[in-house]
């Protein structure tokens, strides 16, 4: 997949209710696990940095162009989050980016550590299709309402649950 392949949306820039939901939901996550199909067709993941988010269900990386996995299975792509009180299940596809600007603009002194001499960074394009959502109150929250449960002998209210499509 090319940048020009980017996604069947009319204007992937465009922002919808469900990629403003997922936007939010991102907010402060840095680290996600990107999961893939290896050449055998085996499932591999990688942790890598969110390095932006749009609110049209975009997620944007820097990889290494010459990582094995880069360009391999990217047509069907998973990327999670799992946080103290946010679980996420995103599925997508990846394009790779090779434009100059579009990496600077991703660029830090941070991401720059990660890459030695001779590395080829690339940005990766993750386009959401499709993401699941749950979210819980605070562990103290959690725990009397699970006390509460137990007392009232009734299912404990631990949290909720959405599907987005952006």
């Amino acid at each position: 997949m090319t940048a020009s392949d980017t996604s069947d949306r009319s204007d992937p820039s465009v922002a919808t209710d469900d990629g403003q939901r997922l936007h939010d939901h991102l907010d402060g996550v840095r680290t996600v696990m990107l999961t893939s199909l290896d050449d055998t067709g085996s499932i591999r993941s990688r942790p890598l940095t969110l390095l932006e988010r749009s609110t049209a269900g975009d997620l944007w990386f820097l990889v290494d162009r010459q990582a094995a996995w880069v360009g391999t299975g990217m047509d069907a792509v998973d990327v999670s989050v799992v946080a103290t009180d946010l679980w996420m299940s995103m599925s997508g596809r990846a394009v790779v980016d090779d434009d100059p600007q579009r990496i600077e603009e991703l660029s830090t002194v941070i991401t720059d550590a990660y890459f030695e001499q001779g590395d080829d960074p690339v940005a990766l394009h993750v386009v959401v299709d499709r993401a699941d959502v749950w979210t819980a109150p605070n562990k103290l929250r959690q725990l009397v309402g699970v006390a509460t449960a137990i007392f009232k002998d009734e299912r404990p209210d631990l949290g909720d649950r959405e599907e987005l499509e952006p």
